[in-house]
């Protein structure tokens, strides 16, 4: 039983890694669309840092970026 409660927690940080990245890009279109880099560049940085964390969290489930690569 814990067992599954650590994977369900694995999934939920993923789930919610993804939404957070979902939001960066919709403020990064919306930036990108005005024209003001300065918020542009600190979205760009706010989504690589949730790359990363994914990348992180994706590791905890056997998956490397090379395995994600078509």
């Amino acid at each position: 039983m814990q067992n599954t409660n650590v994977v369900s927690e694995k999934i939920a940080q993923v789930t919610d890694l993804l939404e957070q990245i979902e939001a960066v890009n919709e403020m990064i279109d919306l930036h990108r669309k005005a024209d003001n880099d300065f918020m542009l560049k600190q979205y760009q940085h706010h989504k690589e840092k949730f790359v990363k964390e994914l990348k992180e969290s994706l590791a905890n489930f056997g998956i490397e970026p090379g395995d994600l690569a078509a």
